[in-house]
Order: C-alpha cells, then sequence, then structure tokens
C-alpha cells in the first residue's frame, strides 16, 4: 500500500468544534490551514488515516512505542470541557497485524488494545472527519522524546 500524503496536525483539544467560538476566532489561521490538509486528503481518497503522535497519560501503559488496535475506538473531549464531540471510529484491524508482522525482525513493538482513543490521536482524526467519514483508523504511539536516529529506524 503506497503512502500517499502525509501532514502534521495540531492535537490541541482548542480545535475542536464543542469548544467556545471566541476561542475557535483566536485560531482562524491553524483550522483554514487543517481544512486544507483535509481536502488534499480526501482528493487522493486514502482508504486508511495513519495517526503518529506521542504518548499522552495512559494508565497501567508502559510501552515506549505501541501499535493500538481495536475494531472501533471512541473518543470524547469531556475533560477539556468539550461536552459536545464524541464518537467513534473503526480501526483497521487487518493492516495493524499485518504491519506488526512486517514490523517484528527490526523494530519489536507490541499490540496495545484499547476501547478509547488517547485525545492525541482522536483529535487529528476529528479535524479530518468532515471530509474523511468512513476511512479506517491506524495509530501508533511513540515516546515523546523520540530522537532523529529512532525515527529513521522505526521507518525502516
Amino acid at each position: 500500500m503506497p503512502l500517499v500524503a502525509a501532514a502534521l496536525l495540531p492535537h490541541s483539544p482548542v480545535l475542536l468544534p464543542g469548544l467556545a467560538p471566541e476561542v475557535r476566532l483566536k485560531l482562524q489561521k491553524t483550522t483554514s490551514a487543517v481544512q486544507v490538509v483535509a481536502h488534499e486528503l480526501y482528493a487522493r481518497r486514502p482508504d486508511i488515516l495513519f495517526v503518529i503522535a506521542s504518548h499522552t497519560e495512559t494508565r497501567g501503559q508502559s510501552h515506549n512505542y505501541s501499535l493500538l488496535q481495536a475494531p472501533s475506538f471512541s473518543y470524547e473531549f469531556s475533560e477539556f470541557g468539550d461536552l459536545v464531540t464524541a464518537g467513534k471510529v473503526d480501526g483497521a484491524v487487518g493492516f495493524v497485524h499485518r504491519l506488526k508482522e512486517g514490523m517484528e525482525t527490526n523494530f519489536p513493538i507490541p499490540l496495545v488494545t484499547v476501547k478509547n482513543l488517547p485525545y492525541s490521536l482522536a483529535v487529528p482524526y476529528v479535524l479530518l472527519t468532515p471530509v474523511l467519514a468512513g476511512v479506517k483508523l491506524v495509530c501508533l504511539q511513540v515516546p515523546k522524546n523520540i530522537s532523529l536516529d529512532e525515527a529513521n529506524r522505526l521507518a525502516h
């Protein structure tokens, strides 16, 4: 499966639609840039959205790297005061398993089953949902302090 596009997105919850309009007005340029990325991705018609983000605090999880797996993931942002934004997204389970099998010899990485997505992985999906609804999600968590050498090793 070829890589058809890549983009960096902010994962700040202040970009979510359920928060105050006066906060979102201050982030007009960022919001517009996210919409441009979403439309560029839509034009490429991807089957999978692959989100890479650093670990957030997760109880009981001690892995530096992990691939999240689940038939579907839930997300919500009530801890940030957003009582509106919530939903589910289908996981690309088969692809995740093939990816792990391909990586196993060079880069041992655990599969972690979760029900709820950490916000750092959910926010990019939510920002892109209006034009990418129905695209399955692959989530890779990396350490917050990942080095360039580690990123290169992971990429191979």
